[in-house]
Formats: C-alpha cells, structure tokens, sequence
C-alpha cells in the first residue's frame, strides 16, 4: 500500500526551479499560485524577481494547535524565514535567495531546506505530538497534570491526543458519507487490528463503530451514529523516543487521509475488475449466441416465411387483404380506388386488433409484409389501368383505292353473298 508524502510535491518543485534558476542567473519567472493540500490546507504561494520566495499557509483548526506550543516548533525549524502572516493567512516563510539560501558547490546544501518548507504543515502538527510525547516521558517518573488535547481537523472529524505514564493514546473520529466507503472502511480498520498480531513492534489499534471508545467516555460532544468510526492507536515508549518520534509523526499525522486515499482506490479497483469481467462475459455471451440464417423463398411456399403473427390471423382477415387483388377494373376508376381505399382501412383494422398483444419485433416484421402487399396491390392495379386504357384507343382506318391490295377481308364493304364489287367504290381497311 502507498505511503502518502508528507511533503508538499508542488511546493518543493516550485520552490527547486526558481532556486536552480537563480544558481543558474537566469531571468526568474514571477509566480502567484494557489496550492490546496490534505485536511483543507491552503497554500498560496508568491515570488517574482526582485522580490524573495514566499509560502504562506491557512489551517482551519490552526487556533487548536497554537495552544501546544505551535508556534516555538515553527521558530525552531524555520529560523528568521519565519516572518509575520499575510492577511487572511496564519503562517507565512520568506525566503530570500540572495542573503537566506545556503551556500555550497552542489544541491545537498540547499535541498534540506527546500524539504523542509514543503513540510510546513507537517511541523505545525508536529507541536501537538512532541507535547504530548515529552508528558509521557515526564510522568515516567513524576506525575504532571495535563488536558486532552481536541483537534478539530476537519468539519465534522476530530482528532484526540491524551498521554499517561507508559503510553501515548491517539484517537481519530472519521465519518464515512457514502455507504460503500462505510463497508470498505470497516475492512480496512479491522485490518489495522489483525495486523497487530503479525507485527508484534506496530503500536496497539482499537477499532469501534458507532460509539467512541473507553477513552472518550467524558467527552459528550463525541460523535455517535451509523457512519461514525473511531481508530485508537496505542503508542509505546518505543514509539515516542527522540530517535523514532519524527518518524511516527510523519505516520501518525497522515493517518486520516492515508485511510480514506486507500478506500478510493479500492472502490475504483473494483469498479474496474468489474467492468472488465463484465466486458469478458459479453464476449463469451456474443459467441455463444447461434448464428440467424435469413431465406427468402419465392413461390407458393413463401408463406411459410412469414412472421408467425401474419400466419395465425384469422381466415377471413388473410380473405378480405388478399381479395383486393382479385378486383377487376371496370368503368370508373375511382369507385376502384374507394373500394381499394375501404378495403385498406378494414385491413388496418383487423391488423391492429391482432397486433394489440404481440411484441415489437414481431409488430414490426407483420407491418412489413403489409407493406409489402400494399405495394403489390398497387401495381397490379396501375398494370391493369394502363392495358384498359390501352384497349380504349380509337380505331384507325386506312383508305384503299386499290381492292386487289387487301389481304384481309372487309367488313361493311359487300354482303354476305360476295357480289361484285364495282371499281369506284372506297374500301375501308381496319
């Protein structure tokens, strides 16, 4: 699992390129940049080039450090870049690179102290533990009096700090505000418990749900509910003497966020081990699938091929679509068309009586071959419009002057008994 840094990333890169600019004399760029860190952290950052390097930072729950001695920690770790805090901020470090920055041949000179300020929020935790840790060292031997120390970190997550003769009790109160975060957290916080046993050097960790712990029992503003878990991590002498107590206020301080960053990104583990199973088993489900062989046979066995709710309509339906093909044209074409027309309309009736109940696949494959016979009906009567009209052509006639030239016979020219026919008469061919 990552380690989150307890550095600043943007802070520290920002503040090494202007350095290395300015060991390189090169023109520096002007910065004003605003950075957001952990826990509500806002860092706002300024530099130009006649004017030094400057970081400033606003903690919401700053006024609940300041009471342990936060502001001799950051004297003793910052020296004179400590200076006083811009408006609207409540710490700020000035760096100038002409006077302030150390001197040396390579970058191990100056990198210490570009770490350092990319750690300021880190110190200003700092003051609270090293308190607490020299109470703890002190009541080994004598009995010294002291509060319980209430960070209020976050909006509605608290951090509680308290010190006894053999221990150093830290409790952090985290809400989980979505319900998979709920379940994951549990998991991880059980896990905290198990690994306890494997990691006999790990400090002591007490999980509850819904209630706070023993520990938190007078304090009446703890919070209670279904999404409300507390983590208790017991720390020994081993883990607060002056050779580890850097590190484990590295560890300890980080804790919240370290939590809740490995819940993200086990949700978004999950969420993308499902999405590719589920791409997986669409695959296996399209090759799986039998292939759909389409025939379209022509002739009297077409029928077959048509949907099955076209096949099950009722014997005087499938008669009354079907009839208009057998209609002759005969005189009027437009009592053809209203009679058409009218037939149409009883189809449509019958139709959307058959297909109240069927499905839309099924729906759609019948209007196609309604369509289908639409059209055929169509044409049969426009075929049958241009051969009658054909027909209807007035005739032509032909004049003859020369009656040995006819190789059909006249009709209205001689009568039955084929008499002579005299030679001025006009004969008429058809």
């Amino acid at each position: 699992m990552i380690l989150l840094e307890v550095h600043n990333r943007i802070i520290e890169e920002l503040l090494t390129l202007q350095i290395e600019g300015f060991l390189r004399k090169e023109k520096l760029v002007d910065l004003k940049t605003d950075v957001v860190d952990f826990d509500g952290a806002l860092y706002h950052v300024t530099s130009s080039r006649d004017k030094p390097f400057i970081v400033s930072i606003k903690l919401k729950f700053f006024r609940d450090l300041e009471q342990y001695g936060t502001d001799e920690v950051l004297r003793r770790e910052y020296g004179d870049i400590l200076v006083a805090p811009l408006e609207g901020y409540n710490v700020t470090l000035s760096l100038d690179f002409n006077t302030q920055l150390p001197k040396g041949d390579n970058n191990d000179a100056w990198l210490p102290l570009v770490r350092k300020i990319a750690m300021l929020k880190r110190n200003c935790f700092a003051a609270v533990f090293e308190k607490y840790f020299d109470y703890q060292a002190k009541q080994e031997s004598t009995s010294i009096s002291h509060k319980r120390a209430v960070i209020h970190y976050r909006d509605d997550e608290t951090m509680y700090v308290d010190a006894s003769s053999d221990r150093v009790i830290v409790i952090f109160s985290t809400v989980f505000k979505d319900p998979d975060d709920n379940v994951i957290g549990r998991v991880f916080m059980e896990e905290f418990k198990e690994r306890r046993r494997q990691f006999q050097q790990a400090p002591q960790v007490i999980v509850s749900y819904r209630t706070p712990p023993e520990e938190l029992k007078d304090m009446h503003d703890a919070r209670i509910g279904d999404n409300i878990g507390y983590l208790t991590f017991v720390l020994f002498p081993r883990h607060t003497k002056a050779a580890t107590r850097d590190n484990t206020i590295n560890l300890i301080h980080t804790l919240r966020n370290y939590f809740h960053y490995h819940i993200k990104c086990c949700k978004a583990y999950l969420h993308a081990h499902m999405r590719h199973k589920t791409n997986e088993f669409l695959k296996r489900l399209q090759l799986a699938r039998p292939e759909v062989k389409k025939s379209f046979r022509r002739g009297p066995n077409a029928a077959g091929d048509a949907p099955a709710a076209i096949r099950t309509l009722p014997n005087d339906t499938t008669t009354n679509l079907l009839s208009t093909t057998n209609m002759t044209v005969n005189g009027n074409n437009t009592r053809t068309v209203i009679a058409i027309k009218n037939r149409l309309d009883q189809g449509k009736e019958i139709l959307h009586d058959a297909f109240a109940n069927m499905d839309r696949g099924t729906l759609l494959r019948a209007t196609i071959v309604l369509a289908g016979i639409t059209c055929l009906i169509l044409i049969y009567i426009g075929m049958k419009t241009f051969f009658l009209r054909k027909k209807r052509q007035p005739k032509r006639y032909t004049l003859i002057t020369d009656p040995t030239a006819m190789e059909e016979p006249l009709f209205g020219a001689h009568d039955d008994d084929d008499d002579e026919i005299e030679d001025d008469t006009l004969f008429v061919r058809k």
